[in-house]
């Protein structure tokens, strides 16, 4: 049997539970929905729900250019308002498109309609009202602790850009952690991230870099 999971995130709000595809499947027909993934999930027996939201949200970012989800933002009122839109407007289009997939999922989940497994017997995830409420609250804290982290990331960004420097990821995931810890901001569970964390978990999977800046500036600089 094939599960695709994202190793990454095996402790996380849905990382050790996964889904049936043929389930999921046929609840998707039931909904009239077509999903589309990057990678696909078709290929495996089960998945993972939060790879498969991870999966959801790089279909997006792969699908749009800047400039196209710059324009459909503008035509959404309430994502348009989101203070990285015009930064990063990607980022903020494929976050929503994970975050509107993560309630259908659990809504469907609490009337019945899908089943959760555990991620290594197989079998049905049973969580009484208390824990899925207080695992609720723990996934909105992380979500705003990481929209926090990709702000001052791509702020950062901004403010080197201007003086014509290009930090590294691991650069970027550093001066953000020494910052968060001077203002005393930890993430959900109270503890500080390091630079590291902060580059794998919001950097490499918002694919925010100083590279677009760089590239901006050699467009700029070759026209003078």
């Amino acid at each position: 049997m094939k599960i695709m999971t994202y190793p990454d995130v095996l402790c996380g709000d849905f990382g050790r539970q996964i889904l049936s595809v043929k389930k999921f499947v046929e609840w998707l027909e039931k909904q009239q929905i077509e999903l589309p993934t990057s990678p696909s999930f078709l290929d495996f027996d089960f998945v993972q729900v939060e790879a498969l939201l991870r999966a959801i949200q790089k279909d997006v970012t792969d699908s749009f250019s800047r400039e196209v989800a710059a324009d459909m933002l503008r035509l959404n009122p309430k994502l348009s308002k989101h203070e990285a839109s015009a930064i990063a407007p990607g980022f903020v289009l494929s976050s929503n498109a994970y975050g509107v997939w993560r309630d259908k999922i659990r809504k469907a989940i609490e009337l019945g309609q899908l089943e959760l497994l555990d991620i290594t017997t197989k079998l049905k995830v049973n969580a009484s009202p208390k824990f899925s409420e207080v695992t609720v609250d723990l996934k909105n804290k992380k979500e705003e602790f990481i929209d926090l982290i990709a702000t001052r990331a791509i702020e950062y960004i901004e403010q080197q850009a201007k003086i014509n420097c290009f930090p590294s990821q691991v650069q970027i995931g550093d001066h953000v952690a020494r910052e968060l810890r001077k203002e005393e901001l930890f993430g959900p569970l109270g503890k500080p991230w390091s630079g590291s964390s902060i580059k794998r978990h919001v950097l490499q999977l918002k694919k925010i870099s100083s590279q677009q800046f760089k590239q901006k500036s050699t467009v700029t600089n070759r026209g003078k």
